[in-house]
């Protein structure tokens, strides 16, 4: 019986994800989606040319939207984000970089009335990322933080929850690069219930696609948009 109970716990949460080329980490992400989380809706936006596709299709959670070829992170993250059904949404990455044991103390803020909740990798350096990186997130959110008055940790995580009529509500610029920044920036500007909850940060499966430099570029762009109000 309180295994059912459980079950029922989690069928107001979407998790959305994006993929591209992450067949070496995609199952045992899937499979800890559904110990974490069970029952809860899993949207994948996948943009592979290996087998993580194939392997996500046997999870019978899983609604796979294929986008091949591939046109972005943010593109691929904004369709996952419109596309889930649910009230409650948290993004993950597919890389086996996110704690998914954490997802139900990030939905129980949702559930008790918070609009979002950032999953701050920054308590302190993790082992696994390099100083450069994490100086640069120490930075911009630093920056962030005198620019909107909000002690703000971790804008680029990959890990958050979020309360889906706030989303609906929101508008962002989908195409460029650090999309996540834009996102709980104009959230805090707009005055939504907002929390950090630390997490751990664990080595990455596969290689990272992230381009530093025009990541770099648009995180300070999108911050400096975000509060001139465009």
């Amino acid at each position: 019986m309180r295994t059912n109970q459980k079950k029922l716990n989690y069928k107001d949460v979407s998790i959305v994800m994006i993929s591209m080329n992450e067949e070496g980490a995609i199952k045992n992400v899937l499979q800890d989606i559904s110990k974490d989380a069970p029952g809860a809706e899993i949207i994948l936006v996948d943009s592979s040319k290996d087998k993580t596709p194939q392997i996500a299709k046997k999870f019978m959670q899983v609604k796979l939207i294929r986008q091949y070829p591939p046109i972005g992170y943010g593109p691929a993250m904004t369709l996952a984000l419109r596309s889930a059904s649910r009230p409650i949404i948290v993004t993950l990455d597919c890389d086996n970089t996110y704690p998914t044991k954490k997802i139900p103390e990030l939905v129980s803020f949702i559930r008790n009335g918070y609009d979002i909740v950032d999953g701050s990798r920054l308590k302190t350096k993790p082992k696994n990322m390099p100083f450069l990186n994490y100086f640069a997130n120490l930075f911009f959110a630093r920056i962030a933080s005198i620019l909107f008055m909000t002690n703000l940790k971790d804008l680029h995580s990959g890990m958050r929850a979020y309360s889906k009529k706030m989303l609906d509500q929101t508008h962002w610029q989908a195409k460029p690069p650090a999309l996540p920044v834009e996102i709980l920036l104009r959230s805090i500007k707009n005055k939504r219930k907002f929390r950090v909850v630390f997490i751990d940060y664990f080595i990455r499966i596969g290689q990272s696609k992230m381009d530093p430099l025009p990541s770099a570029y648009w995180t300070i762009k999108r911050i400096l948009n975000v509060r001139m109000g465009k």
